[in-house]
């Protein structure tokens, strides 16, 4: 039974894929349809396929399903960020093109700069520089969470380039409550001690190419943190399969019998659909 729900998934997805990208694009033919990878978020399987058209190259990426131009997003990692913030606000019944994780692209395209930085730098003063760029990203960071109207926490508000103290903020808001309490703790240790650690790049004479690469790595995961966190607390507690109890449920786009596309709950381990959303 397992084996048989496994094979018929695989190619709902592929047909599923297949059907998405002629649904929203009918005037272009695929010309190459690959699952690159499948990764699990907040407990959800999401696939990533490399899709080339006779006119462009496209990431489509699942659960909830949606397309992106790979000139647009660049890397995949930035995309698959982009689509985890996606994937909050279409939980709470937002429209994609409101999705407020994009207001970070800015943030990600620094983080990006900053190893293309360090692959060319040879000199201490050179590696200083790359600790430089990193304050910079961690600053507009937390410039943009600033104008979150949802924050309201703030009694004194720190200075604008008080990086830590916004840090602290942000962790108490979207890692609230006592469930949360290790995030909340983890998420300011690591703000601390990153903020801490570029600084010390930034003044470090002696900076070598490990220093330097130790603090890009540090923001990335820093900033992929609080990213994730973001989104954990928008789209909530993971929903369950009411047959079998499984996590492993999905959203697709299914064609009904007028042709229409329409949203389709279907649970991966034992085949169970919801039809009513």
């Amino acid at each position: 039974m397992a084996k048989n729900v496994s094979k018929n998934w695989e190619e709902h997805e592929e047909i599923h894929a297949r059907q998405y990208f002629q649904n929203e694009l009918p005037d272009e033919e695929i010309i190459l349809l690959e699952k690159i990878k499948t990764e699990k978020v907040f407990g959800k399987e999401i696939n990533v396929w490399e899709l080339h058209s006779n006119e462009d190259k496209y990431w489509l990426i699942t659960n909830p399903t949606n397309l992106y131009y790979q000139d647009t997003y660049g890397s995949l990692d930035t995309t698959i960020s982009f689509h985890i913030g996606f994937t909050a606000r279409v939980m709470h019944g937002t429209e994609p093109e409101n999705f407020s994780y994009e207001r970070f692209s800015a943030t990600q395209r620094m983080v990006e700069d900053n190893g293309r930085q360090l692959q060319n730098a040879t000199e201490a003063e050179e590696f200083q520089a790359v600790g430089m760029r990193c304050r910079e990203s961690l600053i507009s960071f937390v410039s943009i969470c600033r104008e979150d109207e949802n924050i309201t926490e703030i009694v004194e508000p720190p200075k604008a380039a008080d990086f830590t103290n916004w840090a602290h903020i942000l962790a108490n808001h979207y890692a609230g409550g006592s469930s949360n309490k290790d995030l909340r703790s983890y998420l300011k240790k690591c703000s601390s001690e990153t903020w801490q650690y570029v600084n010390w790049l930034t003044h470090n004479k002696n900076a070598t190419y490990y220093d330097a690469l130790f603090s890009t790595n540090s923001v990335e995961h820093l900033l992929l943190s609080f990213t994730i966190t973001m989104a954990k607390h928008e789209i909530g507690e993971n929903k369950r399969c009411p047959n079998c109890h499984s996590y492993r449920i999905e959203t697709v786009s299914q064609k009904g019998e007028k042709k229409n596309y329409r949203n389709v709950v279907i649970c991966k381990s034992c085949g169970w659909k919801d039809l009513t959303i």
